[in-house]
This record gives C-alpha cells, structure tokens and sequence, in this order.
C-alpha cells in the first residue's frame, strides 16, 4: 500500500511540474503572440501611412479608391491632387532640414479638413491627394478653398528671421458611377486630376509673372 502511495505522491509532483511548464509555455507564447501581432500593427501603419506628414500613403489612396468603386453607396469619388508650390527653392534655401518642415506644416493642415469618409494622403515628394466620396462638384470648389484658407492660417514659417510661405496648387477629376466611364481605374483618375493640377498651376504662375510683387519664397 505504501509503495502505491509513494507511486501516486511520485506522479502528482510530476504532473504538477507539467502543468507549471505547460502553463509557463502557454504564457510565454501568449506574450511572444502578443509582441508579433504588435509588430504586425507597426509594419500595416508604415505600409499605410507616410512618416513625416503622418498622412496616409500613396497604396493607401489608391485603396481607398478601389473600395470606394465597389461601394454601392457611393456614387460619386472626388480625387483632389495637391503639389505644394516651390518646394525645390525652400530646399535650396534652408536645406531639407527646412522643407521637410514645410512637409510637415502642409501634412498638419491637411489634417485639420480630413473626416472619417476621407482619405488624404502624400504619394511622394511634393505631391499629395485627397479622396472625397459622394462630394458634388461645387463641395469639391469649397473644400479646395477652404484648403487655401487654413493655408494662410498656418502660414508663414520663421526660418533665420525670414518668413516662408507654403502654397499649393490643386486640381481635381469628379467620378461619377452613373454618368462616367465604368472602366476608369484608380490610377486613370489620380492622373486626370493631376492634369487638371498642372493647368491650375500654370495658370497661377503666369498671373503672378504678370502681376509686380516683392520676392518671397
């Protein structure tokens, strides 16, 4: 009888060992689960966003318009291309230093306009857009002008006691599921509004070679 004690007594220690080291495992791969999902978290918001106006990112946008092209509740995408005015002179002028705070303040002023339907993002270097669902044309104008208005807001950066202003031009191509064409993709859009972008920017620059100012950058 006491031999079969001993036995017993001998196999409770040894299942109590196992089970402190099955529940230690456990709670080690638990915490190791836990650092790898992290990881996986930072690596989804790097892919998504850009990490110095902290805005969205040019995979991000192009997402944004795919998903918003099988949304059946919406009916029309506006695509809003931004190219900040001037940023190769502000980096000549007070190095990268200077216009990745340029970057920075227009990033930040974007922000202030984003709601939750939107998707603002950089696409790179001086460029940025905007994805807009069901806006009509004239709430497209006023979003672009109240843009322009923050702007000036925000504006100007101090920079060894000079003033720098951040300007941008804009253009944009309105979708419209019902009207336009169905086999338009969301690259074909981003380049309609950047062309419209590029036509608002000549047009700007040729009122201001025209129009006598002091120099600014």
């Amino acid at each position: 009888m006491m031999v079969f004690d001993s036995i017993e007594r001998h196999e409770d220690r040894v299942n109590s060992r196992y089970e402190k080291t099955l529940q230690e495992t456990i709670f080690h791969l638990e915490q190791k689960n836990k650092e790898l999902m992290q990881k996986i978290t930072q690596l989804e918001s790097r892919l998504n966003h850009d990490y110095l106006t902290k805005l969205k990112s040019r995979e991000a946008a192009l997402n944004a318009i795919d998903s918003s092209l099988k949304n059946n509740e919406i009916h029309t995408i506006a695509v809003v291309f931004m190219d900040m005015d001037n940023l190769k002179l502000i980096n000549d002028y007070g190095g990268h230093i200077l216009g990745d705070e340029a970057l920075k303040l227009f990033g930040s002023t974007l922000k202030l306009l984003e709601k939750p339907a939107h998707c603002i993002s950089r696409l790179g270097g001086d460029e940025f857009i905007a994805i807009l669902p069901n806006y009509t044309e004239s709430q497209v104008h006023e979003w672009c002008l109240a843009l322009d208005e923050l702007l000036k807001q925000t504006n100007p950066l101090s920079f060894n006691a000079q003033k720098i202003k951040v300007t941008v031009s804009t253009g944009y191509y309105l979708y419209d599921k019902h009207s336009d064409n169905p086999t338009k993709t969301s690259q074909d859009m981003i380049e309609l509004a950047d062309s419209s972008m590029y036509v608002s920017k000549r047009e700007k620059f040729t009122i201001r070679k025209r129009t006598p100012t002091t120099q600014t950058i």
